[in-house]
């Protein structure tokens, strides 16, 4: 199977820069390795929306999810593009939010089948506008692609407009989970906060 490089330099989720040099850094220690993956692998870049953390944010809840919606649906489609043309998509970011785009683009292309996924991470990133302490998105995309919301535990009162946002991110490629509890896998977990936690039957790995 051929690969493709999509260079995802989305920073959005995190509120902050830093995160979109990413690529850049993996580019500069293959190279010190001697690895070729990027002098042959076909490459795509795309447009990030990083602007919008200079623009006022009208949700402080999921800060300028705005340009996230925008971002993770041209990322979803990218991935499900070359999924179905047997192409197999290497997402490099960027922060954590752009599991949103790479993980609903891969349901797309695979719309009957479950999806697992590994998270290696020391946080569980299961929070949602109504639980989240800082309102950084980067700490809600498994919350989002498992639809797990945690309203019994809410500790904010999310603007209109956020949770409209959010249905649409939810919705990138089809309605649903994209993902289930018992299907993902925990890896360096140190912290989950009594507010996120997933069922039993979801699988940690210390």
């Amino acid at each position: 199977m051929d690969l493709r490089l999509i260079e995802a330099a989305s920073e959005i989720g995190a509120g902050k820069r830093g995160a979109s040099m990413g690529m850049a850094a993996l580019r500069v220690a293959a190279w010190k390795l001697g690895s070729e993956l990027f002098g042959h692998a076909e490459e795509s870049i795309l447009r990030d929306e990083n602007d919008v953390l200079y623009e006022d944010d009208r949700s402080p809840n999921a800060h300028h999810i705005d340009g996230l919606i925008r971002f993770e649906s041209d990322l979803a489609y990218e991935v499900y593009k070359y999924l179905r043309n047997n192409v197999f998509p290497i997402v490099v970011g960027g922060d954590h939010s752009i599991a949103i785009g790479s993980v609903s683009g891969t349901k797309m292309a695979f719309p009957e089948q479950r999806l697992g996924v590994v998270w290696i991470d020391a946080h569980a990133d299961l929070h949602s506008p109504f639980t989240t302490p800082s309102g950084n998105v980067h700490g809600m995309p498994l919350a989002l692609l498992m639809d797990i919301e945690n309203k019994k535990q809410r500790r904010n009162k999310p603007r209109v407009y956020t949770l409209d946002v959010w249905d649409r991110l939810r919705k990138i490629g089809s309605s649903g989970p994209k993902l289930l509890p018992s299907d993902l896998v925990f890896i360096g977990l140190k912290d989950y906060e009594a507010k996120r936690r997933l069922s039993s039957r979801s699988s940690v790995s210390r």
